[in-house]
């Protein structure tokens, strides 16, 4: 959109919702430049608003442009999908996208160490109340004197 557009109102959008733009294919970045000019191909969509193929170019910085794949947030015309602007102050900038990736990658890790057994004061409690059945067991005449010291050293491990 250039600016007499924007003077005479062409490209407004009279009718705003909040929504996404699912970035299909992009240009690659060339240069050097800060800001560039990027042509996207998106699917936008929005509370009631159909899924819209949308070609759009853009003066996007650097440090934000696209992928395929990407969502970005938009703002959308409700009576002309395709009249769509994409609120490239929220998209997040490679460092941040970055520290994402590195995050959920670093999620499975976590949740595997923390599942193989149970936490150590789970396990000293169970045994607490094995030792406490043992004990009562022996005081009623069911374990003999060497029974009860065998379970003790197996459940001690010693």
């Amino acid at each position: 959109m250039g600016l007499l557009d924007r003077l005479f109102g062409a490209g407004m959008i009279r009718d705003p919702v909040r929504g996404t733009a699912e970035v299909v294919s992009c240009s690659d970045h060339r240069g050097r430049a800060e800001l560039e000019k990027c042509r996207l191909q998106l699917v936008v969509t929005a509370e009631d608003v159909p899924a819209t193929a949308v070609e759009q170019q853009a003066l996007v910085h650097r440090s934000r442009w696209p992928a395929p794949g990407m969502t970005l947030p938009a703002t959308i015309d409700r009576a002309n999908p395709s009249n769509v602007r994409i609120e490239w102050d929220e998209v997040p900038d490679e460092r941040a996208r970055a520290q994402q990736r590195a995050e959920r990658k670093a999620i499975p890790s976590r949740a595997a160490r923390r599942r193989p057994g149970a936490r150590p004061k789970d396990r000293f409690d169970e045994r607490v109340r094995r030792l406490e059945q043992l004990a009562k067991l022996h005081a009623a005449g069911a374990l003999t004197d060497a029974e009860f010291a065998e379970q003790k050293r197996k459940l001690f491990g010693g």
